[in-house]
């Protein structure tokens, strides 16, 4: 990964490199490195994640992993928070959409 990102930077240039959002880096590392068969399992998981119990420590964290590679599902906030208190307990899904 090293070598590619130091390739990719004598490229574009350190300035454009460095330049770089986290959410655009993380887009040209996963179009180089994750096959997009891998991609749509994160998918499916990201798209079928429920809260397991009461755990949401668990829930959230996985939750943060799979929006981190999974940009294409979730492109702005809106969708992301929208997919996030879609996994949530009927129960806690009610009380989020009521406070707003």
């Amino acid at each position: 990964a090293l070598t590619w990102w130091n390739s990719h930077k004598r490229t574009i240039g350190n300035e454009a490199a460095y330049a770089m959002s986290w959410a655009e880096f993380m887009k040209l590392m996963t179009e180089v490195y994750c096959p997009r068969n891998e991609i749509q399992k994160m998918e499916t998981e990201l798209w079928n994640l429920t809260v397991k119990g009461n755990d949401l420590t668990v829930y959230t964290q996985r939750f943060q992993e799979l929006i981190l590679l999974c940009t294409r599902m979730v492109p702005n906030k809106e969708d992301r928070v929208e997919r996030f208190i879609g996994g949530l307990p009927d129960n806690i899904q009610g009380n989020v959409i009521t406070a707003n």
